[in-house]
Formats: C-alpha cells, structure tokens, sequence
C-alpha cells in the first residue's frame, strides 16, 4: 500500500533540492564574475532561503538558464557562431521553463551594437519566442479545450494588478487596473531603449531587477528574480534594503510563515497594522519595488555619465 505522506515528503525533497542546486549554480555564477563572498550572499540571502526552501517557486530555474545563455554570447562576432547557437538555445529553455525574460527580447531588438548584423539580432529576438509558441504545439494539435486553455492561462493571464510602485498614484489619476499591464510594458520598452548600447550579460542582468522594479503585478515568487541583479551590480544599500523589507514581508504574509495571522489571533486589534505589512498591495512590497526602481534608475543614471565622459574625452 502506497503511503501518501512518504510520497509527499520525497516529491518535496527532490524538488527542494533541484531548486536549491539552482540557487547554488547561480551562486557560482556570482563568483566567477563577482567573487565568492558575493556568491555566498546571494545563495544564504532571506528572500532566496524562504522562497526556495518554503514556497518552493521555480523561478529561479528560468533565471539560471538566462544566466548560462548570455555566458556563451559571442559579443565579438558579427555573424551568429556555435556559442551563439548555444545562447539562443538556453535562451529558449529559459522561456520555456517560465516566461519571465518576454520583454527581453524586444530590448535586444532595441540593441544598438553595431558589431552585430541584422541576422545575428533577429536570430536572438525571434528565434526564442517562436521555439517557446511551437512547445505548445504537441499540447493543443485536435484538443480545442487544450488551445482555450493555453490562451487563456498563458497569453491573456495578468496575475495580481497590484502594482506596487505606482499603484496609489495610477488610482489617484482614475486609471483602472486593467490598463496596468500595458503601462508596465510602456516603461519597460523605455527602459530598453535607455540601455540599447550594454552589452547583452549587462543588459541580462539589469532586465531581471527592472522587471520586477516597475511590474503591474507581483506575486511572492516574483521577489526572487532580482536579487541576482542586486548582487551582481554590488549595490550593499540597495540589496540590504531589499532583503530587510523582503524578510519581514515573507515571515509575515499568508503564502510564506504567517506570522501575521499568528500575531492577530493574540492581538486582534493589530489586524489593520499588520495586513499593511503583509498584504501583497502592502508597504512592504512597495518599498522593496522602490528599492529597485532606485537602484535602476541610479545604474541608467552611471551608464549614460559614463558614455557622455567617454565622449568628451575622445572628442
């Protein structure tokens, strides 16, 4: 007789494990291009530690495709070589495993990197996005409920509209929620084009931070996905900010160790207090938003000084 309690307790470990060896690979990540203090603080970080041990999201799987991808990115070549193959094809993994790099490839169609050709550009913007649409294909052949289903659950899903950065100020202007998506999509694009000379591994990594930074909806595991870019980009501040706000939001709220609920059911009067602290339309939230709203808009801020000094130094 089949025990479901052990079955559960085995699903559980290999999946805890398969993503804390994640965790781990983007922790050598670091390393190799940061140094090994920096690696060991993204793998023991609070965010990381509950949202893969507890919550056990997969995000992080996706991130760490995209980090191997741009490792082999031929940034040298003007034509499309064996490592740029090799790029585009965990490129395509990572979209395939979650969709979290979709705006991505526009900013690479954006990139202004005139060692490129025309080729080597729409083979990284369009050859990604067209294997993740065919991965579908053996899904929905003859099965119309199949075909809804991915529509629906895939193309048209918007998550939570809670947009914490900028939520207060879009209903202070009376506009509705379901134009948030679109807004998001806005300032991303402006954001591309505001970085379209980095090269494609720093672009890679300020994406990750910017699409959580100024997203129209975040859930738990979203948290996740930029702290990479917060240690890769060695902003202290800004990454002990983000993992203050972050470890008191996740011990409190409902999906991660409820502490909030803990705390109410021996002092009601707190509810109101506490549901802004834990809530997902809560402070908390939009503090670690602004945290890297920040921090982007400070590295935009350096990367453009840095190209206006480049300039009149040549000059």
């Amino acid at each position: 007789m089949i025990d479901i309690e052990q079955v559960d307790f085995i699903f559980r470990i290999y999946i805890v494990s398969i993503l804390t060896l994640t965790d781990a690979g983007i922790a050598y990540w670091i390393k190799r291009k940061c140094n090994l203090n920096l690696g060991l603080l993204f793998f023991l970080n609070p965010v990381s530690v509950i949202i893969t041990g507890y919550h056990n999201q997969f995000d992080n799987i996706a991130v760490f495709l995209a980090l191997i991808a741009v490792e082999f990115v031929d940034e040298d070549s003007r034509d499309v070589t064996k490592n740029d193959v090799i790029s585009i094809f965990f490129l395509s993994l990572s979209l395939m495993t979650k969709h979290i790099l979709f705006i991505f490839f526009g900013w690479i169609f954006l990139q202004q990197n005139k060692g490129h050709s025309i080729l080597k550009r729409f083979a990284y913007t369009f050859i990604p996005p067209a294997i993740f649409l065919l991965s579908f294909i053996p899904f929905c052949i003859g099965n119309r409920a199949a075909l809804d289903g991915i529509i629906k659950n895939v193309f048209m899903y918007r998550s939570y509209n809670n947009y914490p950065l900028l939520r207060v100020i879009l209903e202070m202007m009376s506009i509705p929620n379901n134009m948030y998506f679109y807004i998001y999509v806005a300032i991303m694009i402006v954001i591309g084009l505001l970085l379209r000379k980095q090269k494609l591994s720093d672009l890679m990594i300020l994406y990750l931070a910017s699409m959580v930074a100024f997203s129209s909806a975040i859930s738990n595991q979203y948290l996740v996905i930029p702290v990479v870019a917060l240690v890769a980009c060695r902003k202290k501040v800004f990454f002990l900010l983000y993992e203050i706000f972050g470890f008191i939001y996740l011990i409190l709220n409902d999906n991660e160790l409820r502490f909030a609920r803990r705390i109410i059911e021996h002092y009601p009067s707190s509810k109101r207090v506490l549901y802004i602290f834990s809530g997902e339309y809560g402070v908390m939230v939009m503090l670690m938003a602004l945290v890297l709203a920040v921090m982007i808009i400070l590295e935009i801020y350096e990367y453009h000084k840095k190209i206006i000094s480049m300039k009149a130094s040549t000059s």
